[in-house]
């Protein structure tokens, strides 16, 4: 890229060589920032069949309930939710503008009413959370409960959190009676 930026998107305009190897080089970039982030994927909502047929192992998975009252949380992103890929520059692509394409997924998931931490050793960008080895350190007392799956072992999961986290909340998820819905409560 030694051109300038305008005689350079110039030639990507007109030699398929060029854009193909622009294209390759923005790959790169965002596949390397990417692997340089840990993303921490959040909804408000523990009761939606549909994320747990899709991320709780059909129902069979757990859910962390989290007090979202704190700087932690209160740090985290609202994903956007687009009909139409963004419009990205090729040559404008740098670790900044990596952060919109982190927040970016189809308008058709739009039901998950996903929020996103997005935690990086290596970035003091100010938007990045700061990593504790490979992961996110949680503030005292955020976590509030362990949801359990209507397929999921119940018993178990109780076991773990009263070993390693005595007194936390575990709660399982039940089929609503008469209903297309989930509940929460205790077996």
């Amino acid at each position: 890229m030694g051109s300038t930026p305008h005689v350079y998107e110039d030639q990507i305009r007109k030699n398929d060589d060029v854009l193909i190897k622009a294209v390759e080089q923005a790959s790169e970039l965002l596949t390397r920032e990417l692997h340089e982030r840990r993303i921490y994927c959040l909804t408000p909502d523990p009761l939606s069949t549909l994320m747990w047929s899709h991320y709780g192992g059909d129902h069979t998975g757990i859910c962390l309930e989290f007090h979202v009252g704190n700087e932690l949380f209160l740090r985290a992103f609202g994903v956007n939710y687009l009909e139409q890929y963004p419009i990205h520059v090729l040559t404008k692509m740098n670790p900044a503008n990596i952060i919109d394409v982190i927040l970016t997924k189809a308008k058709c998931w739009e039901y998950e009413q996903e929020y996103r931490l997005i935690a990086s050793a290596k970035h003091a960008d100010g938007q990045s959370l700061k990593l504790f080895g490979d992961f996110l350190r949680l503030p005292a007392r955020s976590l509030l409960s362990v949801i359990v799956g209507c397929k999921g072992d119940y018993k178990a999961v109780k076991n773990i959190v009263d070993a390693t986290a005595p007194g936390l909340r575990v709660i399982q998820i039940k089929r609503a009676p008469n209903e297309y819905s989930l509940m929460m409560g205790f077996p």
